[in-house]
């Protein structure tokens, strides 16, 4: 039996939710820790500021009225702001992958509010706080394999993948923030957003599908399009020309695994229309290359 290294431990033995969720509320409520082998935190700030015991909830309470208003709404501090959405994260009980991955667009959502105010008024206890919180949470995010994306003032976590993530860049800016949210866990279980999502990737594809040079993957997602209940109301029997009875007798679950299967698709069809798009450029050099 091949030894597991102590390397191999660090990295590939998963993440402890619980471990790292608690680590995270002291973050954000200023606990005593230690957090990194060279840096000793006591309510958030590295020893030597003693002056500045603050939290960092304390520090974006002294300047949430200047957050972004999508943000705050009408709340003035951020306990208020948790009392009004009902956001207690330390009554959180076993947090899974979910909570922690909550936990961390709120921190980092804050952060970067924090982080405006920072860069216009060069604030320096807040600076130094707020740099390892976003180290801390950078770190963590490389071990859940997530990525974030803004969206306005707040900050979306999605998973990490590398075909999905190079072609929403390649397409407008609101289709590609959709393309990311489709594997957002918010998403599970969502037919109608879902829905919207593959119906704004039909549109894009529509124009190209005979560039994308597969009749196969082309004719499947045309036909889940017309025949999946979302261009077309597959579900009444009243209207017989679009009545499909395997669909109209599909669970909610199971129409929802149709949904992700062409959303597979779709992406395929989209990386292979971006390597068809880069022959199409080697073809027209390749005389100059020298092949």
């Amino acid at each position: 039996m091949t030894r597991l290294s102590f390397a191999d431990l660090v990295r590939n033995t998963g993440v402890n939710y619980w471990a790292e969720y608690k680590t995270l509320l002291t973050l954000l409520n200023g606990s005593a820790c230690k957090i990194f082998p060279d840096r000793e935190f006591k309510g958030s700030i590295i020893l030597g500021y003693e002056d500045e015991r603050r939290s960092f909830v304390d520090f974006c309470d002294e300047h949430f009225e200047s957050f972004p208003i999508e943000l705050r709404g009408t709340c003035r501090s951020l306990g208020g702001f948790n009392q009004y959405f009902r956001f207690h994260p330390e009554r959180v009980e076993n947090p899974g992958l979910d909570a922690l991955l909550t936990l961390t667009e709120y921190l980092m959502t804050f952060s970067a509010a924090l982080q405006t105010k920072i860069n216009s008024s060069g604030l320096h206890a807040e600076k130094i706080v707020n740099s390892h919180i976003i180290q801390h949470l950078k770190i963590l995010l490389g071990k859940l394999y997530h990525k974030a994306i803004a969206e306005g003032p707040f900050i979306r976590l999605v998973p990490e993948d590398v075909v999905a993530a190079d072609v929403a860049s390649k397409l407008p800016k609101e289709v590609s923030i959709k393309t990311f949210l489709y594997r957002h866990r918010s998403m599970a279980g969502n037919i109608e957003k879902k829905r919207e999502v593959l119906l704004a990737l039909g549109h894009q594809l529509e124009s190209r599908r005979d560039m994308i040079h597969d009749k196969v993957l082309e004719g499947a997602i045309f036909s889940i399009l017309n025949n999946m209940n979302l261009r077309h109301n597959n579900v009444d029997p009243n209207t017989p020309a679009n009545y499909r009875e395997f669909v109209a007798k599909l669970k909610p679950r199971e129409l929802e695994e149709w949904y992700d299967r062409l959303y597979q698709m779709m992406v395929a069809a989209f990386a292979r229309l971006d390597a068809t798009d880069a022959l199409s450029i080697y073809e027209a050099n390749k005389g100059i290359i020298g092949t």
